[in-house]
């Protein structure tokens, strides 16, 4: 057995297994890495579309009371409707300040007509009409003009 030659071929070989073990550590902290980033990637997806979901969920509740005003706005105008029509028109109502409370000025159009309507011998209709025009567009609803919203089916 030569010396000269086994010496180089040892510390060749721990050279090769420690080049090994660095080679695999890289390559673990580079997969680790990679995995943070795509778990990452994968919540702020989650959390982008639960974002979208809510707004959405919140869009189409303020469609719903529109829908529910709109629908049910023989409530002002006759008095003979039925008590089911004028709680779904005053709930709707009353659900302006939870829906649409990121508007504040559907809110203070809301607070204003509140006042009109509890204050007695004076007339909401232009302020009513007003907060309507003010839901229509903050759901980027075309609204209706006046004429139309004041035309009313009782059938």
């Amino acid at each position: 057995m030569d010396w000269q030659n086994l010496i180089p071929t040892i510390v060749g070989g721990l050279l090769a297994l420690v080049g090994g073990f660095i080679q695999q550590n890289r390559a673990n902290k580079t997969a680790e890495k990679i995995r943070k980033e795509s778990e990452k990637k994968a919540q702020e997806l989650r959390v982008e579309q639960e974002t979208k979901q809510k707004e959405e969920q919140i869009r189409q509740d303020k469609i719903k009371i529109i829908k529910d005003i709109t629908g049910n706005k023989m409530a002002l105008t006759d008095a003979s409707i039925d008590k089911n029509t004028k709680t779904i028109f005053n709930s709707a109502l009353n659900l302006i300040p939870v829906i649409f409370q990121d508007n504040k000025e559907i809110i203070a159009k809301h607070i204003e007509l509140y006042e009109q309507i509890t204050t007695p011998g004076v007339s909401g209709d232009e302020t009513f009409y007003d907060l309507i025009v003010l839901l229509y567009k903050d759901v980027d609803f075309v609204p209706p003009t006046r004429e139309q919203y004041i035309k009313t089916f009782i059938i």
